[in-house]
């Protein structure tokens, strides 16, 4: 990640914010990298409404965090490629759920936790390339605890609360090692709306 001469924390804010009642909202097959903080949704802890976002087929690729910060709703994050994170990535908090499927995590810090807010989260974990503790070590899987109160970090790499509402939409959840394998090559600007075949 590049820094800017002067720049803090709070400088050059997200990239795919989301607040004041937006909803129903799909990101897909984009190359996000080299930044600080990505995508925020609710712009407070008291904005925290049932919203419904989905996050998929995206490589996320030297970024600091918010991938995403979710205070409330439900966000169904899937087939995403987290490669070299450096302080958080999905954030869940404010009695959010994010059902986090077929994703592949690489040399990241804090992949999936719950922090910095006065309530926390909860994720279901299903077919990502990480399966249990033992997984983190080989792909670079670090963990920092928060110094903030509540806070649930995915060390254990278990599911904390399952999705609690079914997904509106047709969608097939592929193998995450050709998300690693193939998602890079047809995700971003000028790929002709490529999409990832795995078969």
């Amino acid at each position: 990640m590049k820094e800017c001469s002067g720049a803090g924390d709070l400088e050059f804010d997200g990239l795919l914010d989301n607040k004041a009642g937006a909803h129903h909202l799909t990101y897909s097959y984009n190359y996000i990298h080299d930044h600080h903080k990505v995508g925020l949704i609710g712009s407070s802890d008291s904005d925290s409404s049932d919203r419904f976002i989905t996050f998929h087929h995206n490589v996320y690729e030297n970024l600091g965090s918010r991938l995403p910060l979710q205070r409330g709703g439900y966000t169904h994050l899937y087939n995403n490629l987290y490669s070299g994170v450096i302080t958080t990535g999905a954030n869940i908090r404010m009695g959010g759920f994010s059902l986090i499927e077929g994703n592949y995590f690489e040399n990241s810090q804090n992949p999936v936790t719950s922090r910095d807010s006065s309530a926390i989260g909860y994720w279901e974990l299903r077919n990502n390339n990480i399966r249990t503790p033992a997984d983190f070590s080989g792909f670079g899987i670090t963990w920092v605890a928060s110094g903030s109160s509540p806070s649930r970090d995915a060390t254990d790499w278990i599911t904390t609360g399952a999705f609690p509402v079914g997904i509106p939409y047709v969608y097939t959840a592929q193998d995450p090692a050709c998300v690693k394998q193939k998602l890079p090559a047809v995700a971003g600007a000028g790929r002709a709306l490529a999409s990832l075949t795995c078969n």
